[in-house]
């Protein structure tokens, strides 16, 4: 539908944006993360036309070290993880400081680089705990309500995972990147459901990273430079997007959103921009008959976009 962004340090420039969420009404943030050594967060309506930014390097209150993924809670409250600083910051929809939470370690409330984080509609948050490999729950305020998950490759288990989303049903989705697999859960980490793996049809994710969901419950997964879209029993719908620089290609996209009206938003981190599509791919062919096009992981995470 449409682009923005370009390479620069300016207002509504990017320098490899990581993550992006969007409200209801369409309001994208964007966490503008590799900017010129100077992290912050930038706001612009659906059409890409800028409204604000906030942020600056440091430690202080509203300052980044490495601001990573991004939510926004149904108050409109924006959250932000400082994977460096092991920290979750809360802002006000205008960029105003609300409060933080975080510490280094692998206690309660405690990250090892926290990435991923997703918010439900009773305004609960999700953190991805990277280096501990598991998921924290917490309340609108920071209060700790709950953790799962640990190092490894069984059901409910995780290495390496990445981003993470909610939809209305209360169900919680995980890019489990080092396993190349989506798992699904309940609001209380009860195991659900996964789709994978190399070699197990057309519609595996290749290291997925971004994940979101619909108002119709669809889920999309970012993979190496292509988008997929899934429906919530893990049935893939329909894939696009290759390397390249052009209308639909990416390099190294990482966040992706929606909107209310079924908009996707895709942060192309190695192009400097945000794409915007609806209703994007034609019906993709069954995944347990379509052939597998194997694509290389990535060796890091997190990782700049300039692949």
């Amino acid at each position: 539908m449409t682009q923005w962004g370009g390479g620069g340090s300016g207002e509504g420039q990017f320098g490899g944006p990581v993550d992006l969420a969007a409200t209801r009404s369409g309001t994208v943030f964007v966490s503008d993360t590799f900017n010129n050594q100077s992290p912050h967060i930038q706001a612009f309506t659906s059409t890409g036309g800028f409204l604000l930014r906030w942020g600056a390097p440091g430690i202080g209150d509203g300052q980044f070290l490495s601001p990573g993924a991004i939510a926004v809670g149904p108050s409109g409250t924006v959250y932000v993880g400082d994977y460096v600083r092991n920290r979750i910051q809360k802002f006000g929809p205008d960029g105003t400081f609300r409060g933080q939470w975080g510490a280094p370690g692998s206690g309660a409330g405690q990250f090892a680089a926290p990435w991923g984080i997703a918010t439900d509609d009773r305004g609960r948050v999700y953190v991805v705990d990277y280096g501990n490999n598991r998921i924290q729950k917490f309340g609108p305020e920071g209060d700790f309500l709950g953790q799962w998950g640990s190092f490894g490759s069984r059901n409910g288990q995780f290495l390496a995972p990445s981003f993470i989303a909610t939809d209305s049903n209360g169900h919680v989705y995980v890019a489990d990147s080092g396993n190349s697999r989506i798992q699904k859960f309940d609001s209380s980490g009860r195991y659900l459901d996964q789709w994978d793996s190399p070699g197990a049809g057309a519609g595996a994710p290749d290291y997925p990273l971004g994940v979101a969901t619909d108002p119709k419950g669809n889920v999309y997964v970012v993979g190496t430079n292509s988008i997929q879209k899934y429906n919530a029993r893990g049935r893939l719908l329909t894939r696009w997007g290759e390397f390249g620089k052009g209308k639909g290609q990416f390099r190294n996209p990482q966040g992706i959103a929606t909107d209310s009206s079924g908009n996707v938003y895709v942060g192309d981190s190695g192009n400097d921009r945000i794409q915007k599509f609806h209703d994007a791919g034609a019906p993709y062919p069954d995944p347990d008959t379509a052939p597998l096009k194997v694509l290389s992981p990535a060796s890091t995470f997190p990782r700049k976009g300039r692949g």
